[in-house]
């Protein structure tokens, strides 16, 4: 039995969507098992948006697995209401 490695995204330190694209391709070739990201209402630094870069993430890969480490329901329900 193996030992799984997933990483999880909290903000955005890369320093270019090029940059960003580069350390997930170099995720998918390292052996990384997931790579997971937070969703939040505000923050002071840049983030992605989870359900599209969660997206973005599954035709950019062949084997990773992806996922959300917090669901901001409040968020998703209120966009729904506008």
């Amino acid at each position: 039995m193996g030992v799984s490695v997933g990483l999880g995204i909290a903000d955005f330190p890369f320093s270019s969507a090029k940059a960003f694209w580069q350390w997930v391709a170099l995720c998918e070739e390292g052996g990384i098992d997931s790579l997971w990201q937070s969703d939040r209402l505000v923050s002071h630094q840049p983030f992605l948006e989870c359900i599209s870069t969660m997206a973005a993430i599954s035709g950019a890969t062949e084997r990773i697995k992806f996922g959300m480490n917090v669901c901001s329901i409040a968020l998703r329900l209120s966009l729904i209401h506008i």
